[in-house]
């Protein structure tokens, strides 16, 4: 057994350092492609070493490099909450509109045009987490109580059905 387990935890080390160099050559690769290619060896040099004087090493900088890094970074978050979406509702094809979370977000996120009209750009962001959140809250909360509703209902059905086989075993 403890075997077993050296044995997972190494496949899975692997594993974890396999997928870790191939989002570093993929988002290499990513910041080199574009209206002007760059090279691998220049993209790398433009981290390591950067000269303001280039051409190259400006857009690598300014404008590939953090849009590759906000790239990975949502990819990470819409992982781990798919993940944790999964885990919580054990349904491995479970989805934010399954639960209504996009919907309370897009609620939310149209409640603030219609109430205020124009918004800056990052309040449309917080108005969706924050409907997201009450949508998530309140789908759980109904869910709580219809699973306690429906737990007493049944455990009154069956009080119910054992009094009766109770009453029927006494008249045979």
């Amino acid at each position: 057994m403890k075997q077993m387990i050296l044995r997972s935890r190494w496949s899975l080390s692997v594993g974890l350092i396999v997928a870790l160099g191939a989002v570093i050559v993929a988002a290499t690769l990513s910041i080199g492609v574009g209206s002007v290619d760059i090279d691998a060896r220049v993209v790398v040099a433009s981290i390591l070493s950067f000269d303001d004087g280039d051409f190259n090493h400006l857009i690598v900088r300014t404008i590939r490099l953090p849009r590759v890094i906000a790239a990975v970074l949502v990819g990470a978050g819409m992982a781990s909450a798919g993940a944790v979406m999964q885990g919580l509702t054990s349904n491995p094809l479970a989805s934010p509109g399954l639960l209504g979370v996009n919907a309370g977000a897009s609620l939310f996120v149209v409640v603030g045009i219609s109430a205020s009209g124009s918004l800056p750009l990052l309040t449309y962001g917080a108005l969706s987490v924050a409907g997201a959140a009450v949508a998530a809250a309140l789908v759980y909360g109904v869910s709580s109580a219809a699973r306690s509703y429906w737990r007493d209902v049944l455990g009154f059905c069956r009080s119910g059905h054992n009094l009766d086989s109770h009453n029927r075993s006494r008249h045979l």
